[in-house]
This record gives C-alpha cells, structure tokens and sequence, in this order.
C-alpha cells in the first residue's frame, strides 16, 4: 500500500514524507554505520523495477556553527556562554574550564548559565559537542569580572562611585569590596583604584 513505519527501538511510527511505491519482492537492508536505510527493486503492479531508494540523513560527524563568546560579567552578575552544533542526532554537550580544561558536572546543554559570576568564575572556558561518530571542540572563550562596574549596568562611572558610597555608609554586605568580612577604608580604597582602572 506504499505506508512506509519507522520503528525506534520501542514502537513504530508511520512516516508521511515519500517513500517508496507500493511494491512486494524488494530486497531491503539497514548500513548502521551511516544510519541509513536502502529498498531495492520488487515488482510493482507484476512490473519489476530496478530503482534504489534510500531513507535516512547522511551520517555527518559534528560540527561548529556558532561560536561562544567571551563575556564579562559584573560581581555576582549573570554570565552565560552558547553554542550552536550541528551534526547527526543526537548531539551531546560537555562544557571545561581553566588549565588545563576540566569538565563541569552537570553541565551538559548547548548553553552554559552562571547565574552569580564570582572571582572562581573567572578564567577560559570551552565546549565539546559529540555524536556517536566523533566529537569537536569549541574555540576558547575567557569570562572574565568588571569590577568596577557596581551597579551592573555594563558602564564604569560615576554612578557606580555613588552606589558604592551609599552601600558602603550603609554598611551593605555588597560594599565588602575585599570579600574579607569587614566593610572598611581597604574596601573604599580597593573599589576607588578598581573604578580608575576602568575595565
């Protein structure tokens, strides 16, 4: 009846795209290896044919098609870093950071979320997208903290002077420019020289 039904593994499901035409006496084989399936000849309407007809993409190992970019974040800003694989299904993510790289647990998506950047954060970071027929690496990307910029508003200047100050005669947790505990006259220095510097 020329329904073509694709079986998964668990069930099958019938295919609405073109197959090939109702026929009986083909010979059919599956090359695992590319993923793809071929239907031979068969009579046709007591008519033999002689057509191959194929299903299945091309195998293509991964590939690259948007880079990350390097970031820079504000202190306990947001950082997040995409790509974009393409390849044979299903591609699978594994994002590294630091010297040498190390994988991170757990992240395993096409984009890599740090939702509070932080002086650990800091430093080079990649991406390995695999398939069962090979693997690529993304190019080396480096996030790196604008410190200066306290009011995370991606700009250096004199507003971010002006909440450091009301932060700091506040006694804000956030004015412990040294992360050492205390909010003092090393805060106000360190946040005075990291405002010069710019970023």
């Amino acid at each position: 009846n020329g329904e073509t039904w694709e079986w998964n593994g668990d069930s099958w499901t019938q295919q609405l795209d073109p197959g090939p035409s109702p026929r009986a006496g083909h010979a059919m084989v599956y090359d695992i290896a590319n993923e793809r399936m071929f239907v031979f000849g068969g009579v046709d309407s007591r008519t033999h044919n002689a057509e191959t007809w194929g299903r299945g993409a091309p195998v293509r190992v991964p590939s690259i098609t948007s880079q990350p970019g390097s970031q820079m974040a504000c202190p306990e800003g947001p950082a997040s870093f995409t790509v974009t694989g393409a390849g044979s299904g299903p591609l699978r993510y594994q994002w590294r950071r630091g010297v040498p790289r190390r994988e991170i647990p757990g992240q395993t998506g096409a984009t890599l979320t740090i939702a509070h950047a932080g002086v650990a954060d800091v430093g080079p970071y990649d991406c390995v997208v695999f398939n069962p027929f090979g693997s690529v690496t993304t190019e080396a990307v480096v996030l790196t903290i604008c410190a200066a910029d306290f009011n995370c508003d991606g700009s250096v200047g004199a507003l971010d002077y002006q909440e450091f100050v009301d932060a700091f005669q506040s006694g804000e947790a956030s004015a412990d420019f040294t992360r050492d505990g205390a909010i003092d006259f090393f805060d106000y220095d360190a946040f005075v020289q990291a405002l010069e510097i710019g970023c």
